[in-house]
């Protein structure tokens, strides 16, 4: 993390560009030299992780077979090692992951200001839940006609959400008018968020490495609307009866 944290320094310090492609790019280079980084370290890690275990083995079966006590704590040693190589691995796997995602969300961008859709993640948004009789929306014939859903569509450009409710919501933004007053409430919350792209970038990242599906998201609204529920099965509250009283 220190050298994450030394590159951002670094990537302060330098010229803002003006231009999106150029935001872009650059945002690209800084990430992909991140990934690549954490990528060869994880290797590493994960390499010294199986010397470490296998390591670990040999020397408790030759103390084992020999009765040798320093082979003993040799392999003790070894797979202590082993556990600490394990975790910073996980660790490392994790931030790799992170700018994996990062890296796409920079390419997504390229993507998008070339309308290149091959390139440009479309994802399926959940079921709208059932509109107010008195709300105006438009119809599915209305929303083709308009591009307004589907691939090549204003949804698909505007299409950054990660998240099964933000694509939900977005949905609806586009299916549903707006009053004035709303609309310029949502223009002041773009022309903040447009000069923040690290918080927009954490945002995103946070919504894809959820991996919540809209069927996973659905399940969960489901169940929250459904009557209230024991937590825990049956045995599991007698136990915590009888457990007290038996010890």
């Amino acid at each position: 993390m220190r050298e994450a944290d030394a590159l951002r320094r670094e990537m302060a310090n330098a010229p803002a560009p003006h231009e999106p492609e150029a935001a872009y790019r650059e945002r690209l280079a800084w990430f992909g030299a991140l990934r690549d980084r954490y990528n060869r370290q994880r290797y590493l890690w994960a390499n010294l992780s199986v010397v470490t275990f296998l390591g670990g083995l040999v020397a408790l079966l030759v103390a084992a077979f020999a009765g040798n006590l320093m082979w003993a704590l040799g392999g003790v040693l070894a797979l202590l090692l082993f556990v600490v190589a394990f975790i910073r691995q996980t660790l490392l796997d994790e931030t790799h992951r992170r700018y994996v995602a990062l890296c796409d969300l920079s390419e997504e961008g390229l993507a998008r200001l070339r309308r290149d859709w091959s390139h440009m993640t479309l994802r399926a948004a959940p079921d709208q839940p059932a509109a107010p009789a008195d709300a105006a929306t438009a119809d599915a014939a209305t929303a083709a006609d308009l591009d307004l859903l589907g691939h090549a569509s204003l949804q698909h450009l505007l299409h950054t959400v990660t998240t099964p409710a933000g694509q939900r919501e977005l949905t609806r933004w586009l299916l549903t008018p707006a009053t004035p007053a709303t609309i310029r409430a949502r223009q002041v919350a773009v022309r903040e968020l447009s000069t923040r792209p690290d918080l927009r970038d954490e945002l995103s990242v946070f919504g894809k490495l959820s991996n919540m599906s809209p069927a996973q998201y659905q399940r969960f609204i489901t169940w929250c609307g459904a009557p209230p529920q024991a937590l825990t099965p049956a045995w599991l509250n007698a136990w915590s009866l009888i457990a007290p009283v038996a010890l």
